[in-house]
C-alpha cells in the first residue's frame, strides 16, 4: 500500500514523501513535463500553465503519465491507492469538468498554483470511472497535495463527490 506524508522543515520548506507500490514492469523514473499543451481523456487540447517534474514515464505517443510530482508554482501532488473505498461516477456530466482518476494528477500539476486553487475547483469536477487515455485499467486512487504555504489537502472520491 502506498504511504505518503507532508512536513515542514526547520527552515520552513514544505516536503512531501511517499512510497510507491507500482510493479517494477511499469518502469517509472523521474520525468520533466515541460510543454505548452497537454491532453486529458475528455479534453484533447489543454494549456499547460506550469511545468512539473515527477515520478512517471513517457508513453509511446510522446505524452507523459505521472504518479507524483511538483510544479513550478510549488504545488505537489501524489496519487495513492484507495482500494475498496474509491467511488467514481459512471458517466460524464455536461456542466462539470470531467476527469478520469488517472487524469486528476496531470490536471493538478499542469494547471494549478496552490491547494486553495484546487480546493475551490473540486465542486466542479466529475471523476468518471472509465478507462483513461493512459491505461486500460481503472485505478482506485486518492490524492495528497501540499504547496509552498504548508497547506495540505487529501482528496478522496467518495459518495458522489470529492471530499
Amino acid at each position: 500500500m502506498c504511504t505518503c506524508l507532508t512536513l515542514t522543515s526547520a527552515n520552513q520548506h514544505q516536503l512531501i514523501g511517499r512510497t510507491m507500490d507500482f510493479p517494477e514492469w511499469a518502469k517509472w523514473h523521474p520525468v520533466l513535463v515541460k510543454q505548452r499543451g497537454y491532453s486529458l481523456t475528455y479534453y484533447p487540447h489543454r494549456q499547460q500553465k506550469y511545468s512539473f517534474i515527477g515520478g512517471g514515464r513517457k508513453l509511446a505517443n510522446g505524452e507523459y503519465i505521472v504518479a507524483d510530482g511538483i510544479n513550478t508554482a510549488g504545488l505537489s501532488c501524489a496519487e495513492l491507492m484507495f482500494p475498496l473505498a474509491a467511488h467514481y461516477q459512471k458517466e460524464t456530466v455536461p456542466d462539470k469538468f470531467n476527469l478520469t482518476p488517472q487524469d486528476f494528477i496531470q490536471w493538478v500539476l499542469a494547471e494549478n498554483v496552490s491547494v486553495k486553487d484546487v480546493r475551490q475547483q473540486l465542486k466542479n469536477i466529475n471523476l468518471v470511472g472509465q478507462k483513461s487515455k493512459y491505461s486500460d485499467e481503472i485505478y482506485s486512487l486518492h490524492w495528497i497535495l501540499t504547496d509552498q504555504s504548508g497547506a495540505t489537502l487529501i482528496v478522496e472520491p467518495i459518495a458522489n463527490k470529492l471530499a
